[in-house]
C-alpha cells in the first residue's frame, strides 16, 4: 500500500472518530512502530492533546477551537498553544488582569498545580499574593503593574 493510501486511511479515521490514540493509529497503518505512526501524523500536521499527558491526536479541520483557542472533545482538550505548560503561560500572559488557580482549571478543566510550579520555576511567569489568593501573572513588570491594577479593580480587596 502506498503512503498516500496510508494518510487517506488516517485521514478517514480522524473523520470518524474525530481523536485517537497512538495504538488505533498503529493499527490503522498496520504497524506496531510508534516511530511509523509519528511518521504519518506528521504527514498531516496532527495536534496533540494537552491533557491526558499528550496521549491523544486529531488534526487540523477536526478541531474547532473557541475564541479562547480550546477544542474538547469529550474529557480531552486541545489548545492552539500545544502542550498545558504552553497554554497556560499564553493565558496567563496575555490575561487583563492574570488568572488564578480556580480560574486557570476552570479554563483549561484540568488540575493545573504542577505546570504552574514547573513555569514559576523556570521563570516563565511571576506569582503574587493579594489578600489570601495568589494570582499568576506575566514576568514583564509593565504587564505585572497592569494586571494587578485590573484585578484590583474587578475584586477590590487590600494586598
Amino acid at each position: 500500500m502506498t503512503k498516500h493510501n496510508y494518510l487517506n486511511i488516517l485521514r478517514a479515521l480522524f473523520d470518524k472518530k474525530k481523536v485517537l490514540n497512538m495504538s488505533e493509529v498503529c493499527r490503522a497503518l498496520s504497524t506496531m512502530s510508534r516511530t511509523t505512526g509519528f511518521r504519518y501524523l506528521r504527514e498531516l500536521h496532527h495536534l496533540t492533546s494537552y491533557t491526558h499527558n499528550g496521549k491523544y491526536y486529531t488534526i487540523p479541520g477536526i478541531a474547532q477551537f473557541d475564541t479562547n483557542g480550546f477544542w474538547h472533545f469529550e474529557e480531552i482538550g486541545f489548545s492552539i498553544y500545544g502542550t498545558l505548560i504552553d497554554t497556560l503561560h499564553q493565558v496567563i500572559t496575555q490575561s487583563v488582569n492574570g488568572k488564578s488557580n480556580a480560574e486557570l482549571e476552570k479554563h483549561c478543566k484540568v488540575r493545573v498545580q504542577a505546570a504552574l510550579r514547573t513555569l514559576l520555576h523556570s521563570k516563565r511567569i511571576a506569582r503574587v499574593k493579594l489578600k489570601k489568593r495568589y494570582l499568576y501573572v506575566s514576568i514583564d513588570p509593565s504587564i505585572i503593574d497592569r494586571q494587578i491594577r485590573k484585578r484590583l479593580e474587578v475584586e477590590p480587596y487590600n494586598t
